[in-house]
């Protein structure tokens, strides 16, 4: 897949090279969003600045890139997939990744008969509000993400505008189609007021599919940490070591047994899963994804369980000293570890098929959505999944604190826990070893 950059048609200097969009330069975002879907090189036509632009991709060198800089496109070759970019244009990498998935799956079911091409179309202008169609979710897919769609308009709302990706088939035979990008995000980038929009809709965009209403809320405010954190060094890695802190010092805050230590360490667990969320929105945004760090983050979801049952469990004994209470925090924290392990296995064969392990979650609900109808166990793992998510558990741990029932909260953790395991244990061997893979309905051409 050669993949051709036109740089030449807007102003480098100030939308490639001192734009920074998220941390990055615009350039640097084309690099490495073409990076992440395998492209084998890509083609910089440069015009007057082609020199300078050399310089500048060498100094990037993005390791299994090949960038090749000129003043204009060299012909394009024939039975390679070609793909034309405005330079000016961000676009978001999931579009894009999704995009060169539907012209793989295109050519393999074409027998001859794939479009000549394919052009991105939208129905919102080049400079469409960030929170346009959806608040919140910019880049998160729905129904009609990526459609094919017929004639000069995307949708009734307006007249369809080019976003300045191309793709061109290989011995494609049929006509040229037209694919509306739903809810993706998109942007031109002439000036550096350009940048602040074009930054608000990368941060909605690291939202996932998946986030109820618990974890919409908290991105309220973990996306405002990550705006804040996006120029600094500072890592994904990093943020999710500090959330470990969190927990570990809201379980010793339990351990206490005092209320006002309690209600701290309540409060401490609510504002650590509001941070919680910043380390998935930096690495996201920043193209920092790695399989370290999401096994990093899932090991620190983890320890956040059992940092706070062991401390609620020793809180209640040192202020009841009824020692019960120890064997209940101790049989909890059992059941998450062992919980741990049943999911670590299904996650790990997720990867070793090939997958992104970071999209494990959304997945793994998707399959059980689509078990749900069949299976009683897939029927209440869907329902009460939601309960124990390190968005929502926070909340309900912090208000029983505050009404002092700490006592009824480390009941409801015994049976929770165990109910959890239970079901995890359950829906894994239904599965079996079949990889719970998410639904690519969207992802099928159309005919």
């Amino acid at each position: 897949m050669l993949v051709r950059l036109d740089c030449a048609l807007a102003d480098w200097d100030a939308s490639l090279l001192k734009s920074t969009v998220a941390g990055l330069t615009l350039f640097k975002r084309h690099l490495l969003t073409w990076k992440r879907v395998e492209a084998d090189r890509i083609q910089i036509a440069a015009g007057e600045a082609a020199d300078e632009i050399s310089r500048l991709a060498r100094k990037i060198s993005i390791e299994g890139l090949k960038v090749e800089v000129a003043a204009e496109f060299e012909p394009e070759p024939h039975g390679e997939i070609v793909i034309d970019q405005r330079g000016d244009t961000l676009l978001d990498p999931k579009m894009v990744r999704r995009l060169t998935r539907q012209v793989r799956l295109l050519l393999e079911g074409s027998k001859g008969q794939c479009p000549k091409s394919l052009s991105l179309i939208d129905d919102r202008p080049a400079h469409y509000p960030p929170d346009e169609k959806s608040p919140y979710q910019v880049g998160v897919a729905d129904d009609h993400d990526l459609q094919y769609v017929a004639g000069e308009q995307g949708d009734k709302k307006g007249e369809a505008h080019r976003l300045g990706l191309e793709v061109h088939l290989p011995d494609g035979q049929a006509s040229p189609r037209r694919v509306s990008i739903g809810r993706h995000y998109w942007h031109r980038i002439s000036s550096a007021q350009d940048t602040r929009p074009a930054q608000r809709k990368v941060l909605l965009a690291t939202m996932k599919a998946t986030d109820g209403i618990y974890a919409r809320t908290n991105r309220r405010v973990s996306l405002l940490i990550s705006r804040l954190l996006l120029p600094t060094p500072v890592t994904p890695n990093m943020v999710t070591v500090g959330t470990f802190f969190g927990s570990l010092a809201a379980g010793v805050l339990y351990a206490f047994g005092t209320y006002p230590a309690m209600l701290a360490g309540g409060f401490l667990a609510w504002f650590s899963s509001m941070l919680d969320g910043v380390d998935g929105e930096l690495a996201r945004a920043k193209f920092q994804q790695s399989d370290f760090g999401c096994w990093l983050e899932m090991v620190c979801d983890y320890l956040f369980y059992v940092f706070l049952f062991t401390g609620m469990g020793i809180g209640l004994y040192r202020s009841t000293g009824d020692i019960w209470w120890l064997g209940i925090g101790v049989e909890s924290v059992a059941a998450v570890v062992l919980a741990f392990w049943v999911v670590a296995l299904q996650r790990r064969r997720y990867g070793e098929e090939g997958e992104d392990v970071g999209e494990y979650g959304t997945a793994f609900q998707k399959r059980v959505e689509a078990e749900q109808d069949r299976s009683p166990m897939a029927f209440l793992a869907r329902k009460l999944t939601f309960l124990a998510t390190r968005a929502a558990m926070p909340y309900y741990i912090f208000f029983f604190t505050l009404l002092g029932l700490v006592k009824v909260l480390m009941g409801l953790v015994f049976l929770g826990t165990n109910v959890a395991l239970v079901l995890a244990a359950s829906v894994t061997r239904l599965f079996g070893r079949r990889t719970p893979k998410a639904s690519r309905a969207s992802d099928q051409p159309a005919p």
